[in-house]
């Protein structure tokens, strides 16, 4: 599964980042929160926007130190279980953790699958 090797994203403006988070924030009909349901949008709301897009919650063993891990060019999302959980339950960290890895998956030149 995935390439192996790294792509690295170009740098962006913040005004940038923070018009991309507008619009993902439009998608799951929460502008005016200060909240916003990473879960959700992982689990119910893209899959709806991108039917080819898998969310995997994968076994400490099997994704190791990597906390996640995005496939672009799959439009897969690995979350490792633990930091799942911990999002399950509210944890800031592990929030976001899950929206880095949606960043890497919207942005990456090969998966420009929803701004395309």
């Amino acid at each position: 599964m995935g390439k192996n090797y790294i792509r690295k994203a170009k740098p962006m403006s913040r005004k940038k980042i923070r018009n991309i988070a507008s619009i993902v924030r439009q998608w799951e009909n929460c502008e005016n929160t200060l909240y916003f349901d990473i879960l959700h949008f992982m689990e119910i709301t893209l899959p709806r926007i991108v039917p080819e897009y898998t969310f995997v919650v994968a076994s400490m063993e099997e994704m190791g130190g990597a906390h996640g891990l995005t496939y672009p060019d799959e439009a897969i999302v690995k979350i490792r279980e633990d930091v799942y959980d911990r999002a399950v339950d509210g944890s800031g960290r592990d929030r976001l953790t899950i929206a880095h890895e949606l960043f890497h998956l919207l942005m990456h030149e090969d998966s420009n699958i929803i701004f395309a």
